[in-house]
């Protein structure tokens, strides 16, 4: 079952937040319309080749996804070795009714018709399924890549178990020169390893030089692999831009010149610094997803432009989207006190702040926060950006002793100069920290 809660704006007012469970009847938050097509309405109440128990004959298992992210997914293939035809697919899912439907499509369309080969199967994309559904809400658009992904993986299994290592993709993988059997991920390692231009890509790849109508599409790899911009405005307030999205942090003490239509409007909590619904305003527009924790619903409420929706989010939580994944992550105090007894930002008002994966770039914002037990589940973090004035957050010492443990390849300081701290504080941190240090 994927629960989570989402209120959306309506011009002038404000709904109070909805618990909105997708896998009970599909319908609207008032029960009033189904909201997806009826191919969809066929596949989750009638899913096709659904199993309840582990089949006795497979040769390729995947699984992707986990229960505590909301969406899990294994499938089990049955692949005649002579052929490589796929004879049958099974398929076990804990996701909403977007992801049972998607699945129970994919099903279908990999053993309709006597069964297609393993290279057919995988040039079956997401938008073929959506396709074959009558569409999806956009919201819900992700769900169809959780059986695409765990496709892959069964396919990767059935590779290794019949010892043709060497056919395996990396998991997400997509073939990009199907002469040369090059994928994205061989695009994202040559420009990891320097290549910054299309020719020098092609240098290490050799892409392209058999299938030259791939070369547009690994241009615009290139772009979304290299091309983040990050600006830090006042406080904790930045702006990311990448793969065509622009995505706010904070936004606060927004003057014009940093003022640009907001796809994503990430909000860590309710303080007037973090949630200024002023700034707010001025970013948001009818295609903005505000992504904040709950303790901002007051604020929120005053907000009176109309935005897609508001996703209310918890420490924990990861929140796909179309070219965006988001994990909300806990931000709180262990010594920083209002008075005794009284943190400043406790732990049970659930507090937060956010790891953004967007073009293979993960972005750590910490949020008002001290060094916590949980940045050391942090992984593969790009860029951290760190509180150091020691006002309400990490001293510049506790956050040089943070970026040891989060281990990012760049750390930007904030919290410094607007409301508490000052220039000193980031530059204390640069001078002392082991990971490359930019302040912007």
């Amino acid at each position: 079952m994927s629960l989570f809660n989402i209120f959306k704006k309506t011009k002038g007012q404000t709904s109070e937040p909805q618990s909105v469970d997708s896998t009970i009847d599909g319908r609207t938050a008032d029960g009033s319309d189904w909201v997806y097509s009826d191919e969809v309405r066929r596949h989750f109440f009638e899913p096709q080749n659904f199993t309840t128990k582990t089949p006795a004959d497979y040769n390729g298992l995947g699984m992707v996804g986990s229960p505590a992210c909301g969406d899990m997914m294994k499938i089990w293939l049955t692949i005649d070795p002579k052929t490589e035809r796929i004879r049958d697919f099974k398929w076990q899912t804990f996701g909403c009714a977007s992801a049972i439907a998607s699945t129970s499509m994919l099903s279908v369309m990999v053993t309709e018709n006597g069964g297609r080969t393993v290279d057919e199967a995988l040039q079956i994309k997401p938008t073929d399924i959506i396709d074959r559904l009558s569409g999806l809400p956009d919201r819900k658009i992700h769900c169809s890549v959780l059986g695409d992904k765990a496709l892959q993986a069964a396919v990767n299994d059935y590779f290794r178990r019949t010892r043709q290592e060497q056919r395996m993709k990396p998991e997400g993988s997509r073939v990009i020169d199907r002469q040369l059997n090059i994928t994205d991920k061989d695009i994202e390692k040559a420009v990891v390893d320097g290549a910054r231009t299309l020719e020098a890509v092609q240098a290490k790849t050799k892409v392209g030089t058999g299938d030259r109508g791939c070369l547009a599409e690994v241009e615009d790899l290139i772009r979304f692999y290299v091309e983040v911009e990050i600006n830090h405005f006042a406080h904790d307030a930045f702006r990311l831009k990448k793969a065509g999205l622009v995505i706010y942090l904070d936004p606060f003490k927004l003057t014009d010149d940093q003022l640009e239509p907001a796809d994503f409007i990430l909000i860590g909590h309710h303080h007037f610094d973090h949630c200024s619904v002023e700034d707010i305003h001025k970013i948001s527009q009818s295609r903005t997803t505000i992504v904040a924790s709950h303790s901002c619903l007051a604020e929120l409420q005053r907000l009176s432009v109309e935005v897609k929706e508001v996703v209310w989010a918890r420490p924990g939580q990861i929140l796909s989207f179309d070219r965006l994944v988001i994990q909300a992550v806990p931000a709180y105090n262990l010594n920083k006190w209002r008075s005794a007894g009284a943190l400043y930002h406790p732990p049970a008002e659930n507090h937060l702040g956010y790891v953004i994966e967007i073009g293979r770039v993960r972005i750590y914002h910490a949020g008002d926060t001290d060094n916590i037990p949980a940045m050391a589940e942090l992984k593969d973090i790009d860029v951290a950006l760190l509180p150091v004035s020691g006002t309400y957050v990490m001293t510049w010492e506790e956050a040089v002793q943070a970026a040891k443990i989060i281990k990012p390849k760049l750390a930007t300081p904030m919290h410094y100069g607007s409301v508490a701290g000052s220039q000193a504080d980031a530059l204390k941190f640069k001078e002392h920290a082991d990971c490359k240090v930019e302040i912007v």
